[in-house]
């Protein structure tokens, strides 16, 4: 089953295992936490249940993940779990990385001390190593996904995503995350231009990824056509029309024809302005105007 707001971004109802890409650009993605993690974190107290799916180790997927992935690999992980990592990894481990949240959760015991944020797998496949962060150091710091944001048992925040997606990828990348949980790093994606591909396994979160992407591209187009000199579409074409035929006919106040003119609807093209202002106050004018009979 799948999902795709758009070409650009397909989501996967399914295991990644059986329709993985041949070859993505990036894998960024957090994947299941080893068993003894798992067995330990305890969900917010609203929720009252350990993490709801199976754990796994980086050896049972890994190695998958960087035969799939041109240039880099980025894993959340427990920072126990760095050593697995960088040995499986071998010549393509680069570094560890740390998401430092900046309110984290205490440690309820108070026996011993709480966790600062979480760990980051950072890795290459041989080659020449490109990213967008220049000298600065692998740290992020960001508070914990609040609100609409925990959308997921293990969610990660849209501003570390955002971060994360504009340091490791290029505009036009294919990004792949084979966890993709409630969609945050395809989010990220789409809002920065890049192509995602996602797998979900679970049902519940692959439907609350799906409306996500879908909200997203909602808010793009809505954003794209406020940039557009208002007529360009079909539609709007035929409505400007018939702004015409009524100033023809004098139905609309004199005042009205002139801003429109000034926004550029009823102007011709050379005398048009194509700003996003410009689309704004004729979207908003149409509106009103159009409601006289024709």
């Amino acid at each position: 089953m799948s999902h795709e707001p758009k070409h650009t971004t397909m989501l996967v109802h399914g295991s990644w295992r059986d329709t993985a890409p041949e070859e993505v650009d990036e894998v960024l993605c957090d994947p299941p936490y080893t068993e003894h993690v798992h067995e330990g974190h305890v969900l917010p107290v609203r929720d009252r249940e350990a993490v709801p799916f199976d754990p796994a180790h980086p050896e049972d997927f890994l190695p998958e993940l960087l035969g799939r992935a041109r240039r880099w690999v980025v894993c959340f992980c427990a920072f126990e779990a760095l050593g697995d990592y960088c040995r499986i990894a071998g010549d393509a481990w680069v570094r560890s990385g740390i998401w430092l949240k900046t309110n984290p959760a205490p440690q309820m015991s108070g026996d011993r001390p709480g966790t600062p944020g979480e760990a980051i797998a950072i890795m290459h496949n041989p080659g020449r190593k490109v990213w967008n962060g220049g000298g600065k150091v692998a740290l992020w710091r960001h508070a914990p996904a609040h609100g609409a944001e925990r959308c997921h048992p293990t969610p990660k925040p849209v501003s570390l995503m955002l971060d994360l997606v504009r340091d490791f990828t290029m505009p036009g990348e294919l990004v792949w995350d084979p966890f993709a949980g409630g969609g945050t790093t395809g989010v990220a994606c789409m809002k920065l231009g890049r192509r995602f591909l996602g797998h979900e396994l679970e049902h519940e979160h692959a439907e609350v990824a799906a409306r996500r992407l879908d909200r997203v591209q909602r808010t793009i187009d809505r954003e794209a056509a406020a940039q557009q000199p208002f007529g360009e579409h079909p539609e709007e074409a035929a409505v400007l029309a018939r702004l015409h035929r009524l100033l023809g006919r004098g139905l609309m106040p004199r005042d009205v024809a002139r801003t429109l003119n000034r926004a550029g609807a009823v102007a011709p093209p050379r005398h048009g302005t194509t700003g996003r202002r410009s689309a704004r106050w004729t979207r908003a004018l149409v509106l009103k105007w159009t409601r006289v009979p024709g």
